[in-house]
């Protein structure tokens, strides 16, 4: 089993949990790996595609991207292509697009595979209340779905819309704020970093400490948390649904990201070198306790303790004993988990549904 392509399935797992949540999904498959190949199994943990992928995603608007022989593509869930692979890199649909990367340059295309944006981009993000994110000469700016250029390239670093509005970093200083829809600045930028809102929240670093605002600027619970010493000043952030993932300018996921955005009424916040969680008036609703946290999804979040992840409920009690190398979140009750002898999915008890290993 491949570190890389176990690290892959994390990803596209995290990526999948919420965005499976808006769609309407009739048939509930849930990506695997075994012998190095990606396939799919259903609830029961019944083979339903057999693992011949080189990489794949979950099933998003009713398709995934796949990878074979080197290049990317789109599958249905019977297996078959529908977009036959020809891309050097594809993301899951959002909002009936889809970004590819083709010669080294981003488009965009549609579920029948008709590129309806040229590639021409230096990066892009996934169109999010009808605008993506585009990179260009080095700067971010936002395109509607025609691939008109709604909002001019201006800034070092910009992130998907959520809740209406965007966090970006602006020239000169690099300094973080929000702009709403028409380009304009909603919350000027005065931020050492900002999130994403969730929950009607953004956590925002200041002077080294985080804290959270609301959609109007106002700080509504005061920056007093500590704030990871590595630098995200010049990420990229994605949402997928509470999930917050931190990608760079080649959409890689970077190592170790914590997820600062309410999740379910609560958010994980860091004292000293411990983390616990906060509800919305910034109180403590789970002690500092863990080593590292994740967000709460269908009433569980994965934690790290002395190496080794499980899951607590959301008063912060211990639902399954931390036993694994790696533990992501719940999906329509399984989660998929790294264990010594291969990757699993577990129920909410525990029990293993299905094994990569023999």
């Amino acid at each position: 089993m491949k570190k890389g392509l176990v690290l892959w399935l994390l990803l596209v797992v995290i990526l999948g949990v919420s965005c499976a949540k808006k769609t309407e999904e009739t048939r509930d498959l849930f990506l695997m790996e075994q012998d190095d190949k990606n396939g799919y199994i259903d609830r029961s943990g019944q083979i339903v595609i057999s693992p011949k992928f080189e990489l794949a995603s979950f099933f998003i608007e009713g398709l995934a991207f796949a990878k074979d022989k080197g290049k990317f593509g789109y599958i249905d869930k019977s297996g078959s292509w529908v977009v036959k692979p020809r891309f050097d890199s594809a993301l899951p649909f959002s909002e009936g697009l889809a970004h590819f990367k083709k010669e080294g340059n981003w488009g965009y295309l549609n579920q029948k595979g008709k590129i309806v944006i040229k590639p021409k981009f230096d990066s892009a993000l996934p169109f999010s209340g009808g605008l993506a994110g585009v990179k260009v000469k080095g700067r971010w700016g936002f395109i509607d779905q025609t691939g008109e250029m709604k909002i001019k390239p201006r800034f070092s670093v910009a992130s998907p819309f959520y809740e209406g509005l965007a966090a970006v970093a602006v020239f000169p200083g690099g300094k973080w704020g929000y702009i709403n829809k028409d380009g304009r600045l909603a919350i000027k930028p005065q931020y050492q970093f900002a999130d994403m809102f969730s929950e009607g929240l953004a956590a925002v670093k200041v002077e080294g400490k985080l804290g959270f605002i609301d959609r109007t600027g106002k700080m509504v619970i005061e920056p007093r948390f500590d704030f990871p010493a590595e630098d995200y000043s010049n990420a990229i952030h994605i949402k997928a649904g509470e999930n917050t993932i931190l990608i760079n300018d080649r959409m890689q996921r970077l190592k170790d990201y914590p997820e600062f955005n309410f999740s379910q009424g609560l958010a994980a916040v860091k004292t000293g070198k411990q983390w616990g969680y906060i509800d919305r008036s910034g109180k403590a609703v789970i002690e500092p306790e863990f080593d590292f946290p994740s967000n709460f999804y269908e009433g569980m979040a994965a934690v790290q303790v002395n190496e080794k992840w499980g899951y607590i409920d959301q008063t912060g009690h211990i639902l399954i004993e931390p036993s694994f190398g790696y533990a992501g979140p719940f999906n329509r009750g399984l989660a998929l988990v790294i264990a010594g002898d291969g990757s699993h999915y577990i129920d909410k008890t525990g029990k293993r549904i299905w094994s990569s290993a023999p």
